[in-house]
């Protein structure tokens, strides 16, 4: 047991002892228990506000479309933000001031990993409502809340096969993160890229529609007029 948990240290733990050298003065515990003590509060108020949204669009069927689908994905990656990440963020600071060694490795490795995994699926799920905004303002979306929902979990799973790989790649060699990093920026650069030129074909639909009625009322001004 002990040698697994030094294998632990020696893979996933090395970033946290590299990133987050410990400081003894009081200024750095002051920040650390204040920083603790508001993430415990908004833990419970994140989690339990989002279980709101989940079970209003669960139990309203007018509330179960595309769009609220997309919605209620993004109100579970921050229900489980809420549930995950921040409780073990705020165990794994605790113990990094306290000096527990192994409880600091095991909380941070989950609240990091939670972290980054919950932020990239919020990525994700913002890039595909994007997509689907510019889909519904052009007539041409082919999405319906079937087809979202299996899009979504599809992309839950593939995002978790990532995160999975890379943790068990890490374990045994940090020689291939590398290319999962590549991997995890690429993807990024490329869910924002798909966000931007998205909401710019809105705002030209928008743009185009304003025109139109603009239009429109002039000429129904000039035939009344005439």
């Amino acid at each position: 047991m002990a040698n697994n948990f030094s294998r632990l240290e020696d893979s996933w733990c090395i970033f946290l002892a590299n990133s987050n050298a410990t400081d003894s003065t009081s200024g750095y515990y002051t920040v650390t228990l204040t920083v603790c003590v508001i993430t415990s509060f908004l833990a419970p108020m994140t989690a339990d506000t989002n279980a709101f949204i989940l079970a209003a669009i669960w139990k309203n069927p007018s509330l179960r479309t595309p769009c609220y689908v997309l919605l209620a994905g993004l109100a579970f990656t921050d229900f489980c933000t809420g549930l995950l990440t921040q409780p073990f963020y705020v165990v794994y600071k605790l113990a990094e001031i306290t000096g527990g060694r192994k409880l600091v490795c095991i909380a941070g490795v989950i609240a990091q990993i939670a972290g980054y995994y919950f932020s990239s699926l919020t990525v994700i799920a913002l890039t595909v409502t994007a997509v689907e905004r510019w889909l519904h303002m052009s007539r041409r979306s082919l999405l319906t809340v079937r087809r979202v929902f299996i899009l979504y979990v599809t992309l839950v799973l593939l995002l978790m096969v990532f995160f999975a790989s890379l943790m068990y790649y890490w374990y045994y060699s940090t020689e291939f993160l590398r290319p999962f990093i590549t991997v995890f920026v690429f993807g990024a650069a490329l869910c924002i890229a798909i966000t931007v030129v998205a909401y710019l074909n809105v705002s030209l639909i928008i743009s185009h529609h304003q025109s139109q009625v603009q239009t429109n009322q002039k000429v129904c001004i000039y035939n009344s007029s005439s």
